[in-house]
């Protein structure tokens, strides 16, 4: 006589095959995770000190902060990068936030703003 609704342990090889699944799903995620890190995720091409006149320096420490550093004072800022925009929220509210398009070509970081104003900036060290 059979009763309906009793747990009955999975046997031996049911249990096997479950493991196996998980382990196939498991692996399939870290393979996907992967890609999308090395296709999507870019590195933070800004990263290092980047000297303008000897007297203002922008460092970007990489994870969207950074800093303006002038002769006697240090601004901490945000950034972000998006699309060729650098995008900057000084923690400062005295300073204005800026947006710029950028470019990075052999060590040297040009910016411009909405009126076309251009400054070239030179790479000091990757930190």
């Amino acid at each position: 006589m059979e009763m309906s609704g009793v747990y009955r342990p999975a046997n031996a090889g049911q249990k096997k095959k479950s493991r196996n699944f998980l382990l196939f799903v498991l692996i399939i995620d870290v393979l996907i995770m992967t890609v999308l890190l090395l296709f999507v995720a870019r590195p933070d091409e800004l990263k290092g000190t980047w000297d303008l006149d000897h007297n203002t320096v922008y460092e970007f420490g990489g994870h969207g902060k950074g800093k303006l550093q002038l002769e006697q004072n240090s601004y901490p800022f945000k950034y972000t990068l998006k699309k060729g925009t650098l995008s900057v929220d000084f923690e400062d509210d005295a300073l204005n936030d800026a947006v710029f398009t950028y470019t990075v070509d052999d060590g040297t970081l040009t910016l411009a703003n909405e009126n076309g104003t251009q400054w070239s900036l030179k790479k000091v060290d990757s930190k």
